[in-house]
This record gives C-alpha cells, sequence and structure tokens, in this order.
C-alpha cells in the first residue's frame, strides 16, 4: 500500500464507483463522436 495517499482512495467501494462513473462517462462520450446509433447498439 502506498503511504500518503487519501483515506477515501482506501475505501475500495468508493474507489469502485468511481472507476464505473468514469467508464460510464466514457462509454457514452466516446460513442457520441462516432454517431448516435453507434451508442445504442452498445447497450
Amino acid at each position: 500500500m502506498s503511504q500518503g495517499g487519501p483515506p477515501q482512495a482506501v475505501n475500495p467501494v468508493e474507489q469502485d464507483s468511481l472507476i464505473t462513473e468514469m467508464l460510464a462517462k466514457r462509454a457514452f462520450i466516446i460513442p457520441k463522436k462516432k454517431g448516435r446509433g453507434l451508442w445504442r447498439k452498445q447497450f
């Protein structure tokens, strides 16, 4: 474990939700640039 990090980063649940939020934003933004039809096919 790395020292000096904020206590919030140690919480696995908070870190997991943060990663999920980043992935959700990325999955939403990237296909939007290519076309809306692509986004609907993914889900």
